[in-house]
């Protein structure tokens, strides 16, 4: 009797286990990966792509291929439902799929807050559609004929947000010499990179000083 394995997300987790079931294959089982981009940005490189240390393509893990090469059927599509009792799952293509294993690693997404804004808003999540958004921003300020200085605000004093906006401003800078860019970050906690070492926290806020960020 064949079983089945279902992963949804590509995922660091999921990569994993594809790799290790590239290694050591299984027999008896049918295992089906669920996700609506074959290539998945690994987080900790996304800065340095933002900031133009990175292509693209090198940051990215392909889940398409790690499937081929772990005999898994990818799917590109996302969940719709699960019926846990029918140990079913419901997909955006119409597909509807049994499982008797499944493993949900999707990631986080964010909805900017409605309304009508002047300002430009770039949501880092989910990461696989930032490119298009971010490379239509950079396509944007390389031709933008203003000449008013730029400021750019990052909400969120965490580690990404902290590294997000100063790789963005140094893209932007390098990008446009000519024009002003100011940053600033929002956070709800009174300080940077909460959690963190003090010495850490301090390194932090004078890199932000560095980067004339308020």
């Amino acid at each position: 009797m064949i079983r089945r394995l279902v992963l949804v997300g590509a995922g660091h987790a999921h990569a994993q286990v594809l790799k290790a079931w590239a290694n050591a294959p299984r027999s008896g089982l049918d295992l089906v990966v669920i996700s609506p981009h074959a290539l998945a940005p690994y987080s900790g490189m996304v800065p340095g792509w933002l900031s133009g240390a990175y292509r693209f393509d090198e940051i990215v893990i392909d889940f398409a291929q790690l499937c081929a090469q772990a005999g898994a059927r990818w799917i590109g599509a996302e969940l719709e439902s699960v019926e846990p009792q029918r140990q079913r799952i419901t997909l955006s293509n119409g597909e509807c799929l049994r499982y008797d294993w499944l493993s949900l690693n999707v990631g986080s997404t964010l909805v900017p807050p409605n309304g009508q804004f002047r300002a430009q808003m770039l949501s880092m999540r989910p990461l696989a559609e930032l490119r298009h958004r971010y490379e239509a921003l950079l396509s944007h300020w390389r031709t933008d004929p203003g000449d008013r200085p730029l400021r750019v605000v990052a909400v969120g004093g965490g580690a990404a947000g902290f590294e997000s906006l100063l790789a963005v401003l140094h893209r932007l800078r390098l990008e446009r010499p000519d024009r002003a860019v100011h940053g600033a970050l929002m956070s709800s906690s009174l300080a940077l990179l909460p959690g963190y070492p003090a010495a850490a926290q301090r390194a932090a806020q004078r890199a932000l000083h560095e980067a004339d960020v308020t």
